[in-house]
Order: C-alpha cells, then sequence, then structure tokens
C-alpha cells in the first residue's frame, strides 16, 4: 500500500519541478527583451528631433503675455547668537608683585633692646591690583624685632657732643602677616625700611582763587590724602610734651614712637585671585589724562641733590587707578611714570641748601603701551624733620629758616653774659677767674653749651669759668650750624608717596 502511494506521488513532483523551470527560464527572457528595448525606443526619438531643429517654424510667434515665475521675497536671516550677545567681560589677575611696598605705622610704642618683641601696625594707605582695592588702609599687620643695631661711630660722637649719652640703638623689624577688615589673614614676607618719624604731608599752593570741578576733585583727594593716617600719625599735645621733656635728658631708653611709618617691601606676590571686568570700562583705557588730572603714585628711582644732575632719569609708579569722570578707567595701577630731572642744586657751604625738581614725560601702561604726557609732582610725603617744602611749580627744597638769627643771637648774648662778669662785681665777689659766679648765669651759659648736663654743671661748679666756657662753646656750636656748615641736601627715598599733577607746563625757576 505504502508503495503505491509513493508511485503516485513521484510524477506530480516531477512535474512541479518542470514548471517552476520553466517558469523562471520565461522571466529571464522577458527582463532581458525589455533591457534591449529600452535605447531603441529612446534613439528614433532622438533622430526625429535633430532635424525638427533644423527646420524653419511656420508658425508665427507668440506676442501675448507670458507667464513668468517669480521667487517670493526671502525673509531676513535671524541674527545669530555670536551678533546679538554683549562683549564678554575680560577676567584679570589681581597680584600684588614682590616689591611693592605695604606703608605701615605703629599703632603702640615699641622699646629697643629686645629681639622677639611683637609690633603692631595698620596699612595707611590702600593697595591695588590693576583697578581693584585688594588691601585697604587700616589693616592690621602683625610682625617682631628681629635685630638691634648700635649706633654709627659719627652719630655716638655728634650725640655726645650735644650732651646725650643714651644708647641710640635702632630696631630692624619684620612684619609677617595682614589682617584684613573682613577677618581673612594672609602670611607675608617683607623687609622692613628704616621708620621715618613726624610724616607730614606736602601739597602745592598755586594760588588762591575759585577752583572749578576738577579743582574741587583736586582738592578732595589731597584733603583725604593728608588724612589717610590720621590719629595714627598725630600724637596728642601731651604726648608731644613728653617727647620734648624726654629729650632733654642727658640718657634716655630708646623708644620707636606711636605713628612712625615704615615701608615693608613684599618680598613674595600677593594673589587675590581673579575678577571680571566689563567691557564698558575699558572703552578709555590708556588714554591721556584730562589736563589738571592728578595721581597717587610712588617713587621707584631714589633721588638727592647731592649726587642727582640735570638729565638724571627718573621713575615712578601708578599707586591708585585712575578714573574718567564716567568711572572709565584711564590709568590701572602698576603705570610707569617715566621723567628726568629738570632743575638742581646740591648744598653748600654758608648754610645753603638743596634743591631737586623734575618733569614727567612718559608714559608706559601694563600692557607696554607708552605715550608722552607732560606731568609734575604736586604733593609729597616726608619726614616733617627733613625740612623739605613744596614750591608752587612743584620743586622740592629746604628753604633755610629764619629762626636760626634768633637761635645764633640767644646763644652769642648768652656767651657774652657768661664773660662779662658784670653780675660777680654786682655780688662783690673777689676774684672772677676763680670766684663763684652768678650761679643762674652759670646755668644758663651750661644749658646753651652742654644742654641738662651743661645746666647742673653750670648749678654746682660755682665757677664763671665754666659758666664762660659753657656759654662760648654754645655759641660757636650755632654760629657755625647755622651759618658756616655745609646745607642740607633734598633726598627722595625709594617708595616715597607723591601725587603727580598732568597736563601742566611749569617754568624752569622758582
Amino acid at each position: 500500500m505504502g508503495r503505491d502511494n509513493a508511485a503516485r506521488v513521484r510524477p506530480i513532483c516531477r512535474r512541479c519541478m518542470r514548471t517552476l523551470v520553466l517558469a523562471g527560464w520565461m522571466c529571464s527572457l522577458l527582463a532581458v527583451g525589455a533591457a534591449a528595448q529600452t535605447p531603441q525606443a529612446k534613439a528614433p526619438q532622438a533622430k526625429r528631433a535633430t532635424p525638427a531643429k533644423a527646420q524653419k517654424s511656420t508658425k508665427k510667434p507668440y506676442t501675448g503675455p507670458r507667464l513668468m515665475h517669480v521667487m517670493p521675497p526671502q525673509a531676513p536671516e535671524p541674527p545669530t547668537a555670536s551678533a546679538t550677545a554683549a562683549p564678554a567681560p575680560r577676567r584679570i589677575s589681581l597680584v600684588v608683585p614682590a616689591g611693592t611696598p605695604l606703608r605701615v605705622a605703629l599703632l603702640k610704642k615699641v622699646h629697643v633692646g629686645k629681639v622677639g618683641d611683637p609690633v603692631e601696625a595698620k596699612v595707611t594707605q590702600p593697595v591695588y591690583a590693576f583697578d581693584r582695592m585688594v588691601i585697604p588702609a587700616g589693616t592690621k599687620v602683625t610682625g617682631k624685632v628681629i635685630r638691634i643695631l648700635p649706633p654709627t661711630k659719627l652719630r655716638r660722637t655728634e650725640a655726645f657732643m650735644d650732651g646725650n649719652f643714651s644708647p641710640l640703638d635702632s630696631a630692624r623689624l619684620e612684619f609677617s602677616s595682614l589682617t584684613l577688615p573682613n577677618g581673612k589673614r594672609i602670611r607675608v614676607e617683607t623687609r622692613v625700611s628704616q621708620g621715618i618719624p613726624n610724616v607730614i604731608r606736602l601739597v602745592t599752593q598755586p594760588g588762591k582763587k575759585k577752583p572749578g570741578l576738577i579743582g574741587q576733585a583736586k582738592q578732595a583727594v589731597e584733603q583725604d590724602w593728608k588724612n589717610a593716617v590720621g590719629e595714627v600719625t598725630k600724637p596728642g599735645r601731651l604726648h608731644r610734651l613728653k617727647q620734648f621733656v624726654m629729650h632733654t635728658l642727658p640718657y634716655r631708653p630708646e623708644y620707636l614712637h606711636k605713628g612712625t611709618v615704615f615701608d615693608a617691601q613684599l618680598l613674595r606676590p600677593l594673589d587675590f585671585g581673579r575678577e571680571k571686568v566689563p567691557p564698558g570700562t575699558l572703552a578709555h583705557f590708556g588714554d591721556a589724562p584730562p589736563a589738571n588730572s592728578i595721581v597717587e603714585a610712588r617713587l621707584v628711582t631714589p633721588l638727592s641733590s647731592a649726587t642727582a644732575h640735570k638729565g638724571t632719569p627718573m621713575e615712578a609708579v601708578v599707586t591708585k587707578p585712575l578714573f574718567s569722570a564716567k568711572k572709565q578707567l584711564l590709568l590701572p595701577e602698576g603705570t610707569k611714570l617715566e621723567g628726568v630731572v629738570v632743575q638742581v642744586r646740591p648744598a653748600r657751604r654758608l648754610d645753603r641748601n638743596g634743591l631737586l625738581r623734575f618733569a614727567i614725560r612718559r608714559m608706559t601702561l601694563p600692557s607696554g603701551l607708552t605715550s608722552r604726557v607732560d606731568a609734575s609732582i604736586a604733593g609729597l610725603e616726608v619726614s616733617g624733620n627733613s625740612g623739605i617744602a613744596l614750591g608752587p611749580e612743584g620743586g622740592a627744597r629746604i628753604p633755610n629758616s629764619k629762626r636760626r638769627f634768633l637761635d645764633t643771637a640767644i646763644s652769642l648774648a648768652v656767651a657774652a653774659t657768661t664773660m662779662s662778669g658784670d653780675s660777680d662785681h654786682h655780688l662783690g665777689t673777689a676774684n672772677t677767674a676763680t670766684g663763684g659766679g652768678d650761679a643762674s648765669t652759670n646755668a644758663i651759659g651750661g644749658g646753651s653749651g652742654f644742654g641738662l648736663v651743661g645746666f647742673v654743671i653750670g648749678i654746682v661748679a660755682h665757677s664763671q669759668i665754666v659758666g664762660a666756657a659753657f656759654g662760648a662753646y654754645g655759641a660757636a656750636r650755632s654760629v657755625y650750624s647755622h651759618f658756616i656748615a655745609r646745607g642740607h641736601n633734598v633726598t627722595l627715598a625709594r617708595g616715597t608717596p607723591m601725587i603727580i599733577e598732568f597736563g601742566t607746563q611749569n617754568p624752569t625757576g622758582y
């Protein structure tokens, strides 16, 4: 039975296979024929088109209206994000470079006698980086005494001749920490200069007239500059009286008094991070300052009328940025001001003091851009003991005091009184050469020549010879120092704070 079924199925399968093979063969022939007929259909069309072009058309040309394809107006492209966005603000680094001096003033007097004694002071002038204040005035500074220095032989001899037998030691300080008003502490390494006692601020007084807007701004800046340290640098009357009494003693301890100013030079830079500067702030960056604009600076090149000559180069650096009336930055901190000495006169004999004047001729921005300017000095911060004054043209000089005539006249009168012997004859003494003389006259003569020590010796010695000797010594020293000795030179140390005024033409003389 199974064999019969298989015999029936085999013929059917053979027929199906033949049918499938035949269908596949027919499809292949149809595909080949279609591919062969395709170029033949296109060729006659091309042949017919060629003579048609060569024949002349008998139809009249169409002169009616024609339809034209007009492109619709395109909308303007929307502005890109880069075109609509405002200029990106510039980022600047706020770094106070090494070598920048911090001007500080003592808050308490410091006894000069022991290494390691603590020292407290305050910053008297703010410190800027580019256009930002990074260390405000009033920042507390702490340090210590690191060395005690003995006096030079010349200073010791001069003190002995003046009746002063004090040790005259000086202290070298070091400041190591800053405490900002917000409480942040910063470690610093500094090299501290010698102290400057009795600091005063000098400004020129060109004339009395009603100032304009620029003049009022100048006066405001100058007043702020004068009052920068306020109570720190101005001891009270009682304190000054105590100092006067102490200076008359033949032996007194050495102190660094309250208000003594020091320049603490940074040995390493201070980094205060980076800040954004709006583009509008720098729209007039580097423009020449308007006439009569003033800027605060410090002297980089030390100058002295004893060594400088006409044409000696000098350099200063801007310490406070200068802005326009619209609060746009003109000069950043760190701008260099270069100039030359235009007038100098060294100190000479017969108590003729020195004179020094310089002018600013060139300005260089931190970026390196250089331009010519015309500026002169309008203010100085110096020691009151230096005797320096500013003339109306900005020259620094030491005027001769009229008091020298009075001091010399008093010394000569005292010497003449101690030598006259009138008081002894009045008292009926037998011999002025060996007698005691008038005690008060001898004391005055001794004080004139040797201070408090001579005053006491004149009273105790009871000798007119001793009083006359002291009186003659005092008169001779007064005459020599006031009229014969060499005068004093104008000396401006490195780091001296100054006010510079732009756009002024000064004459060459006083």
